[in-house]
């Protein structure tokens, strides 16, 4: 296509699957201390906090307290691994494709697509979320799943 830019190749640098583990750990807990920080962060730097009404103080404050979910992804191509990290009420579910095949006694399979549910929800009112919180005498982060499948030949 004429006048079109060129994408730059783009560098393939090693790392460690460790690395990516703790980078998807690191970057959800910073997402969670800065949605827990930005509203408290925002009524300290008001200039007329000290008019604000309950509230008002309530209305902002209130993204710190309700939580969220997610999913990431990030595929290795170089190592055919798939590292799943989740947090929140968030289910992930891997999707794959199974060609039809004939065993050893030659009986024949149907292909198809198939699922699997990789991570649980983390629910408040789930029971292994009720018993991490009594167990914890202190304000307890949302449980972080990571999770590194090695994809198939």
């Amino acid at each position: 296509m004429e006048g079109a830019l060129e994408q730059p190749a783009l560098a393939t640098v090693p790392v460690a699957p460790e690395l990516i583990s703790d980078a998807l750990a690191s970057a959800y807990i910073k997402l969670d201390y800065d949605i827990c920080s930005a509203p408290l962060r925002l009524i300290l730097n008001t200039p007329d906090v000290g008019t604000k009404t309950k509230s008002e103080v309530k209305s902002i404050s209130e993204p710190a307290c309700n939580g969220a979910c997610a999913i990431t992804v990030v595929v290795d191509e170089g190592r055919q691994e798939v590292h799943f990290a989740s947090t929140g009420d968030a289910r992930a579910v891997a999707g794959y494709y199974i060609s039809p095949q004939t065993d050893s006694h030659g009986i024949r399979y149907q292909g198809g697509w198939k699922c699997e549910v990789l991570t649980e929800d983390h629910t408040a009112n789930g029971p292994k979320e009720k018993k991490r919180y009594a167990l914890s005498e202190r304000l307890l982060y949302s449980p972080i799943c990571i999770i590194v499948l090695k994809l198939a030949e």
